[in-house]
């Protein structure tokens, strides 16, 4: 049954063993966790759910989150599975009638497997039904009328400054990547491109803008 908030959001945070390291995935569930604080100081009517994804997606509490312990044995499992991930948020935001509905992703780029339950496909280089079966999951969010936001993480090794600016190498490094992420942007979908140490203020700022809400200083 559909019931009343005010803003809908499920947080998807790959944890394959591609975000293996001391970047990436802390980068990410720092910045989930700093969003779940916010809204539960600030957004008590609002729903907002985190979600784990590598070969599988899974809901993780805030709890486990921050020790990195939820059940299921999917981190640092290999795949990354976008279109499974996205099937479950979908599922999620279905429950609220919302004013408004988002699901943010946060990855280091390139999904490599599809499917759910013990019907996974999983390649690198990831097949071109991968990549359309994840396009396809996110036709159905636009469907619906649910926004994405998907947020494209670098390791600093991946990253040169220049002229005071940093710029990020298309993730994944190879030109399958930069492909998948043009595809996302021609679908209308926005793609944030970043460096670890900047994802917490954007996904913060980004979500109070979104809301109309004075951006976090």
């Amino acid at each position: 049954m559909a019931t009343a908030t005010s803003f809908a959001t499920a947080v998807l945070l790959e944890t394959s063993d591609n975000t293996r390291g001391p970047e990436l995935i802390p980068a990410m569930r720092k910045a989930s966790l700093a969003l779940h604080e916010l809204v539960r100081q600030r957004f008590a009517a609002d729903a907002l759910y985190l979600l784990a994804f590598s070969y599988l997606a899974q809901e993780v509490p805030a709890e486990q989150l921050a020790q990195h312990t939820w059940p299921g044995g999917q981190a640092w499992a290999a795949g990354t599975n976008m279109q499974h991930a996205l099937a479950v948020a979908r599922d999620l935001l279905a429950r609220h009638a919302a004013a408004r509905r988002e699901i943010i992703i946060l990855t280091a780029g390139l999904p490599t497997a599809f499917g759910s339950g013990t019907n996974v496909e999983h390649s690198y280089p990831p097949t071109m039904r991968t990549i359309a079966e994840t396009l396809d999951a996110m036709a159905a969010c636009a469907r619906e009328e649910i926004a994405l936001q998907l947020y494209v993480l670098a390791r600093s090794s991946d990253a040169r400054t220049f002229g005071g600016a940093a710029l990020v190498r298309d993730p994944g490094r190879d030109a399958q990547s930069a492909r998948f992420i043009t595809q996302v942007e021609a679908a209308g979908h926005r793609v944030n491109r970043l460096a670890t140490p900047d994802l917490e203020s954007a996904v913060i700022d980004g979500f109070l803008h979104r809301r109309g809400d004075t951006p976090a200083i």
